[in-house]
């Protein structure tokens, strides 16, 4: 997955680190000595032309400002999960290269990165004790280390007694994983399996990602299914309904704790990073409107429908499970009946 590991000197001596490269013994790995010289790394800027070699470097560094930050909701935005979450600096982008990843125009640095300093984190968790559920995936994959994520989660579940950690992935969930269920929130992207395969490289197939659902549900964790974003149009409306089949069948009778809906949401800067980085690519050839947020998604009608269209198959599939929209207005979630009892 790597192809090169590169280490911040102050954080050499951290034991996450030396288990890092023990776990990662075959990748190179060099030291910087310098934290100056991080931005002079080729790669590092969003600008970078090779983005995906990029990702595919690991960054081992030391989180010099919070690793726990409020989820806030961007004016004009419902979204009542998020506002009750909070974000863990943990990592910073991934190795994949998702063709609509917002993190190509969001994160200063492509490299896929891991703050190892992880003890420095529990005064801030000493003086904010509310903390209920922190998101690990917000800006990169929870899994981005593969194999090598779970002595990571199992520092985490012991330095912090209280926390609710929620991971959110497209990648193989790893065999070696043993942490408790009280602890962890388990949540996978989904979408119809040709949407996968044109639209996110370097994930796990749609079959691996559902069989390590049901494996993880058979096991006793809350699970959640994030069909986001779901294609215009309902784009592959057949895609979806055979999505669901399989669910239903490789669950076994075990059943999601929620499924997340959303939609494409372009910032003007991301679409025409898309459009260089991916001129064959059908996301640039479909219409967006400018929503109050400033994002482009499709049209109202367009959006509508196509939650409409995958809500009518939860129903059908997995009656009386939740669902909840991510990043919508108000108005979308009335319009579509999802009330306030559902929250």
């Amino acid at each position: 997955m790597f192809t090169e590991i590169l280490i911040d000197e102050s954080v050499l001596d951290l034991d996450m680190v030396k288990q890092i490269r023990e776990l990662l013994r075959a990748v190179p790995a060099r030291i910087i000595s310098e934290q100056e010289s991080l931005h002079r790394l080729r790669g590092y800027h969003s600008g970078s032309r090779d983005l995906p070699s990029a990702k595919r470097t690991l960054l081992i560094t030391r989180n010099r400002g919070k690793f726990f930050k409020r989820l806030e909701n961007p004016d004009a935005v419902f979204d009542p999960d998020r506002a009750r979450s909070y974000r863990f600096e943990l990592f910073q982008g991934c190795p994949m290269d998702c063709r609509y990843c917002f993190c190509q125009s969001y994160l200063q640095c492509q490299h896929t990165v891991i703050h190892a300093n992880l003890d420095d984190a529990r005064d801030e968790w000493i003086q904010d004790t509310q903390m209920s559920i922190c998101v690990t995936g917000d800006i990169s994959d929870s899994l981005c280390l593969a194999e090598t994520s779970v002595p990571v989660y199992r520092k985490l579940e012991n330095l912090f007694s209280s926390v609710m950690w929620e991971l959110r992935t497209k990648l193989p969930f790893p065999h070696s994983w043993d942490l408790s269920p009280s602890r962890f929130l388990l949540g996978w992207s989904l979408g119809p399996a040709h949407s996968i395969s044109v639209n996110e490289p370097g994930t796990a197939t749609l079959n691996r990602r559902l069989a390590d659902i049901s494996r993880m549900l058979e096991l006793g964790y809350t699970c959640r299914i994030r069909l986001d974003p779901i294609q215009p149009a309902g784009g592959d409306y057949q895609g979806y309904r055979q999505l669901f089949q399989s669910m239903k069948r490789l669950f076994r009778g075990n059943t999601p704790d929620m499924f997340i809906l959303g939609s494409y949401k372009f910032s003007p800067d991301l679409l025409e990073t898309v459009r260089n980085r991916f001129p064959g690519s059908s996301l640039i050839r479909e219409e967006w409107t400018r929503s109050a947020d400033g994002k482009l998604r499709p049209f109202r009608s367009v959006r509508l429908a196509a939650y409409r269209q995958v809500i009518s198959l939860i129903k059908r599939f997995f009656p009386g499970v939740s669902v909840r929209l991510s990043m919508e207005p108000q108005w979308v979630w009335d319009v579509l009946d999802l009330c306030d009892s559902n929250i």
